[in-house]
């Protein structure tokens, strides 16, 4: 039978990008038809795969129209039978029209293709023609988030769901920040889990119905726990009326006659009600019971024999038979309140969609199931106005159920009408789980639905490592493949017999099989460099400390050994940007970066060596210790009574930049004069003048900053400085027409909100070592790899790649719910869902077995990896360094190099000699530009003034008006009003001109029997005083004052301008906020001031 459907397995440097452009030419070529682009479909996964597949079908194009030898000019003579003037010839017509015809030149990524679908089927869908497509997710959900937040307080079900969240984060020592939790819980909307098994089930699950379900989940384990109770109550009344109590008999509470005591009020589930050696032991033979010398006390004999051990005997086989239906639901109840706001999320998602026409990026591959589920594929090429016969897809192993379900009919279509589909991927690196991929459909699911249809090609030659590289990773990933599986089936096995499950264990071995490659042959290629070392921490798994002799952990010895590793690596000529450090998680990232730029500027560095590293992950702006000393002055500029802020500015002034020790300790801050002293640390200009900050524009205050504290000149802050400064435009030009306070407030809004995690993308950068996860390493090569910590859980920093599985009901559970999400953890092991538990453990150990695969093929010419010595015991493998601690202390003869067990370090070839010339690049100081103040030299004319004349009169008007605000808000009482207003015009910057008119519209609005009755109330007045939000943000009300007595408090913001609608939303959230933390609002009030007062009372 004819094949027409090719499978390449493509393992880790065998040349996959060349293979998918050589069979687009071979599609492209062997037809004359010049539109034979148009017909064929190149699938890739992200935009930057998209580009460089383009690019390299066009150059390879070019090449072949320009009359030029290559080898795919060779190859496609051999299979095509065309000579070589027919190549170039049909080369050039196909190049011509897919540069002028590019939009049908279709090479895409998934979303793409879907999306274009969609867009045809908008009618059908029952979308409006200007619905649009919202990408960014994360914002929606910030929305959804804080939508639901303003409801806490007014819905009971909402409001109890989000306490018993909460609770339950506290008892696991998690974050218990409301925002993040339910943004966390938002994001199970967008996984496939949940989309798949949702989508046959329209119905709404209402409150009732989870009332409804939480009631009968009770009543399982109230059930179960009443019951044991019983028996355990029973049977020590028996005991105490025979004259003894449970802690009486043998091994006293740790004995088994003291199980029926712990099972009576159980604590510390579900230890309580593990069975455990004893109490079994005393159901075959009572004696074990009692004391030998107890033997003759026929009494306690008779108690052990006819009371406790028929009660053992009852509550274990009790335990036995119904534990598992008792865990589910303890399980599931746990899970049901973030079932709730899950299912609350939703309803609020819908609502957004409705609202303002949008679908979500992640919706689109869901609307096109519903498409390809209904409609025949000549129905979609029509709408879509494209006939495509050929399929090629790139990195298949990563390819989602959902996505497969959408092309499936496609290419079954194209395979039965004969033609060919080419799918190229490599199962040993899915490592992209968390976002759908399922790797099975690759391994196993396509040989069942094509069969003889599908033909498997091996490329078998891995064209970017040396030798020695090649030859090591064939000698390990077998044995420590078999080594992984066996340990991993006999921990599944404890708890599961699903052969189902059992042969997932066995497929680590089998997806591993193809691991072996041959290298090029190419005299380049030769020799090559593998180092395995094992460094021994210095506590146990307790936290215990090993030895008093050895003071550095193993975090901190690998740190000893980077720089001497990076001056190796320059010394056989490498430039530090041919090498990477390959890391699980940014935090460790974010560590090596620090060490070596602190190690770079001690007395440790050798001259002539560089110890830079550079990563977009590593790199956020919150690292910059000028953009710190901006933000804290700007925060204390803004709330002058914060202290922490002017401490933290001065900390990165003096110690982090100047590298000098301020003798100041912030937990001392209540001590007297110490805001003068802190002032006193920073520069004089800064001191004089920044009170007219108050007043400048964002762009000219940061200016100002930099000039007066010189910071460019510092090393190491000039790209955090640029990054920032684009970042910062960018939000000027968003919002221009703020200044002043305002702008300063919104700013430093900015940057805790986002703009600190800005990340600088300096990775690739001449002259510094990359730093980057291995998942943003996959596809890429460098001359040297480092990995620096190759130890960690099988499962993810986090667990479990999954926080909860969805899973459908069992009979044994409340049936008003379809299906479950249930919060992944061990304890699943024992309940009904085991095997659901066993199998996602499985995937776990395979997708991090995976990512150590990835790893370890990066690298072209040399690999250095460290891990920790785990002392090898008999016990079951869960670690990462457990497994290499194992394969090298027993299993590592059948590698080429040598394992000293002694110095714990294996060593395989000798470090390649690179030749040096042309390698060194001239390194250039970019001198900071000098600072002066724009707009004392340039007009800027904004977009505003081209649509308004610009009315100097107006603005002026508008600024006394808003400096005005900040005095009768900042004011507390009306004692010397003329020395108040003095110093508040020496801070703000205020002329003398504008001191007297702003005295009198301040005088104006006093004139107003209620205003100044705001001043004069004795009552307790708090003023521009931030209230923290149960969500983590803050809101400045003007004025709060408190009557202590009667627990009231009065409102009142004061506003410039006309009446808006927005103002009096803003007072009514404060107005909620403060009675939901427990005062009577008594009053809420707006104060307009201008050139009359207008007080407006909001109910």
């Amino acid at each position: 039978m004819d094949e027409f459907l090719t499978i390449y397995k493509a393992s880790a440097g065998s040349g996959k990008t060349f293979t998918l452009t050589f069979n687009y030419l071979k599609l492209l070529l062997r037809s004359p038809d010049p539109y034979q682009y148009r017909r064929i479909l190149a699938i890739t996964f992200t935009n930057k795969a998209t580009q460089e597949m383009k690019t390299r079908i066009v150059k390879s194009l070019h090449e072949l129209a320009t009359g030029k030898d290559t080898v795919f000019r060779s190859m496609l003579a051999d299979q095509l039978g065309l000579d070589h003037e027919e190549i170039t010839k049909r080369s050039k017509i196909s190049l011509s029209n897919i540069l002028h015809d590019y939009s049908h030149f279709s090479v895409s990524t998934i979303d793409a293709f879907v999306q274009r679908v969609i867009r045809s089927f908008s009618r059908e869908l029952g979308h409006k023609g200007n619905y649009g497509i919202e990408l960014d997710v994360n914002r929606v959900m910030e929305t959804l988030v804080r939508r639901q937040i303003s409801k806490t307080g007014k819905d009971k079900f909402l409001t109890s769901w989000i306490n018993d969240l909460i609770k339950d984060r506290i008892a696991d020592s998690k974050s218990i920040r409301i925002t993040s939790m339910l943004r966390e819980l938002g994001q199970e909307l967008f996984s496939e889990q949940y989309v798949l098994l949702t989508q046959d089930i329209p119905e709404k699950i209402n409150e009732d119905t989870f009332s409804k379900v939480k009631d009968k989940l009770l009543g399982i384990i109230g059930l179960f726990e009443n019951t044991m109770h019983k028996i355990g109550e029973s049977a020590e009344e028996a005991c105490i009326n025979n004259g003894f109590e449970l802690a009486d008999f043998s091994y006293g509470k740790g004995g088994g006659a003291y199980f029926l005591k712990k099972i009576q009020l159980p604590v510390n589930f579900p230890d309580d009600y593990e069975i455990k050696k004893r109490p079994l032991e005393a159901i075959e033979n009572h004696e074990i019971l009692l004391k030998k010398t107890e033997l003759k006390n026929d009494v306690k004999v008779s108690v052990a024999r006819d009371i406790i051990s028929p009660a053992l005997n009852k509550a274990i086989s009790h335990i036995q038979n119904n534990y598992p239906v008792y865990v589910t639901a303890k399980l599931i109840l746990k899970s049901l309140h973030a079932f709730g706001l899950i299912n609350r999320l939703e309803e609020a998602l819908s609502d957004y969609r409705d609202e303002e026409e949008v679908m979500m990026i992640s919706d689109a591959s869901q609307l096109l199931n519903e498409i390809v589920t209904k409609t025949h594929a000549p129905f979609i090429y029509e709408k879509i106005g494209t006939q495509y016969d050929h399929f090629l897809i790139d990195e298949f192993q990563d390819t989602s159920t959902l996505q497969w379900q959408n092309l499936e009919p496609l290419i079954s279509d194209s395979i039965a009408s004969g033609r060919e589909n080419l799918l190229v991927g490599d199962v040993k690196q899915s490592i992209y789980r968390f976002r759908g991929g399922n790797w099975k459909l690759m391994h196993s699911h396509l040989y069942r639905v094509f069969g003889d249809m599908a033909e498997t090609v091996t490329l078998g030659n891995n064209f970017r490592s040396k030798k020695e590289i090649i030859d090591y990773n064939n000698a390990l990933f077998p044995e420590l493949s078999n080594l992984l599986a066996t340990n991993l089936n006999d921990q599944v096995s404890e708890y599961t017999s699903s052969e189902e499950i059992l042969n997932e264990v066995k497929s680590i071995s089998s997806i591993y099989q193809d691991v072996t490659q041959k290298w090029s042959d190419k005299p380049e290629k030769e020799g090559g460099y593998v180092q395995f070392r094992f460094f021994e921490g210095n506590r146990d798994k307790y936290g215990n400390k090993k030895s008093d002799d050895d003071d550095l952990n193993f975090e901190e010895k690998v740190f000893e050994n980077l720089p001497s590793l990076l001056e190796k690596v320059q010394d056989r000529g490498y430039d530090l940007s041919e090498m990477a450090f390959l890391v699980r998680r940014k935090s460790e990232g974010t560590k090596i970066a620090d060490y070596l730029r602190s190690f770079a500027n001690s007395e440790k560095a050798k001259p002539g060596y560089s110890y830079r590293a550079a990563s977009s992950e590593a790199f956020k702006l919150s690292e910059s210790a000028s953009l710190n000393l901006f933000f804290y002055l700007m925060k204390w500029l803004l709330y002058e009574k914060d202290t922490f802020s002017l401490y933290k500015a001065v900390y990165n002034w003096k110690e982090r930049l100047n590298k000098e020790d301020t003798g100041l300790i912030y937990d001392k801050v209540t001590r007297e004069n110490l805001t003068k002293d802190l002032i006193g640390k920073l520069p004089d200009e800064f001191i004089d003048g920044y009170g007219s900050w108050y007043h400048k524009d964002l762009y000219s205050v940061y200016q100002n900053f930099k000039k007066i504290f010189n910071i460019e000149n510092y090393p190491g802050e000039f790209a955090y400085l640029s990054a920032f400064e684009d970042e910062l435009l960018n939000f000027i030009q968003r919002r221009y027409s703020l200044s002043g306070l305002g702008a300063l407030q919104a700013i430093c809004e900015w940057w805790d909100d986002k703009g600190s995690e800005v990340k600088i993308d300096s990775s690739g950068s001449t002259g510094a070592a990359n730093i980057l996860t291995v998942h943003k390493s996959k596809g890429l090569e460098f001359k040297v790899v480092i990995m620096p910590f190759m130890k960690g859980d099988f499962h993810t920093s986090s667990g479990f790649i999954k926080n909860y599985l969805w899973l459908e009901g069992k009979p044994e559970m409340p049936e008003e719910l379809p299906y479950y999400p249930l919060e992944i953890s061990s304890r699943m092991k024992e309940s009904l869902y085991a095997d659901n538990y066993a199998l996602e453990d499985t995937l776990s150990f395979i997708d991090t077995y995976n990512m150590i695969y990835v790893a370890m093929t990066r690298a072209e010419d040399a690999m250095i990896i460290f891990s920790e010595y785990s002392d090898p015991k008999n016990g079951p493998i869960k670690r990462i360094e457990e497994l290499f601690t194992a394969f090298f202390e027993g299993k590592s003869d059948g590698l080429p190099g040598k394992y000293d067990s002694d110095l714990m370090i294996y060593e395989q070839g000798k470090w390649p000699e690179v030749k040096t010339e042309f390698r060194k690049s001239k390194s250039t100081t970019l001198k900071p530009l000098p600072v002066s103040e724009w707009n004392n030299k340039l007009n800027i004319r904004q977009s505003r003034d081209l649509i308004f004349e610009k009315n100097e009169e107006k603005l002026e008007k508008i600024n006394l008006g808003i400096t005005a605000h900040n005095f009768l808000a900042r004011l507390q009482d009306l004692d010397d009003l003329d020395k108040q207003l003095l110093e508040f015009s020496r801070e703000t910057g205020v002329n003398d001109d504008q001191k007297q008119r702003v005295k009198e519209m301040v005088e104006n609005a006093l004139s107003d029997i209620q205003v100044r009755s705001w001043f004069e109330s004795g009552r307790r007045v708090i003023s521009e005083r931030a209230l923290l939000l149960p969500d983590g943000t803050q809101v400045r009300p003007d004025k709060l004052l408190f009557d202590d007595e009667r627990n009231e408090v009065e409102i009142v913001d004061f506003k410039t301008g006309e009446e808006k609608k927005k103002d009096e939303n803003q007072v009514k959230e404060y107005a909620r906020f403060l009675n939901q933390a427990g005062y009577n609002v008594s009053k809420v009030a707006i104060c307009y001031i201008g050139d009359s007062v207008k007080i407006k009372e909001v109910k």
